[in-house]
């Protein structure tokens, strides 16, 4: 008996996971420069330091999908020793990668990733109020309500930005 795979068979549906690595023992390292803004009548501040995410660990919940743990911790420079900064947990469900930061868990990212899919959802999880949106996704919103307050009042036909803004 041969067992193989013909052009009938079908092909698993490529949903976007790759767009949401994670897997024990996955780390990144980012270069931060962060300006932070105390009070408006006051200079802000400008902190320049490395972030490491690294995946320590993983255990599987009732439904048979993996919580992931990730620690971050921060250094001055790439001579520093590391500090533990905190613990976050995330984990990818059936159509969400979910991040749990300080115990709230947010959606960052809907699977299948697709070329006009809103991210209008994307928050708390099991809320759609505004306040509720991670805080990444506050600014982006806010940026994006700034730039489009600019292009109502200079005139730009929106249809244009939307066209430059898929080429990106």
């Amino acid at each position: 008996m041969i067992i193989g795979c013909n052009s009938s068979d079908p092909k698993p549906k490529d949903i976007g996971l790759n767009y949401f690595p994670i897997q024990k023992g996955l780390y990144h390292i980012y270069t931060v420069d962060e300006i932070r803004h105390v009070e408006l009548t006051t200079e802000p501040e400008t902190l320049s330091y490395e972030l490491l995410t690294e995946v320590v660990d993983s255990f599987p919940d009732t439904n048979g999908e993996f919580t992931y743990v990730v620690h971050r911790s921060t250094r001055d420079n790439e001579n520093s020793d590391w500090h533990f900064l905190d613990t976050w947990s995330t984990r990818v469900t059936k159509g969400e990668g979910i991040v749990s930061i300080e115990n709230t868990p947010y959606v960052n990212l809907l699977f299948p990733i697709k070329t006009g899919t809103s991210c209008k959802y994307i928050g708390k999880v099991g809320s759609d109020n505004r306040e509720n949106f991670s805080p990444v996704l506050v600014i982006l919103k806010n940026i994006c309500s700034v730039v489009d307050e600019i292009v109502r009042h200079i005139g730009i036909n929106p249809a244009f930005i939307n066209n430059i803004l898929k080429r990106l």
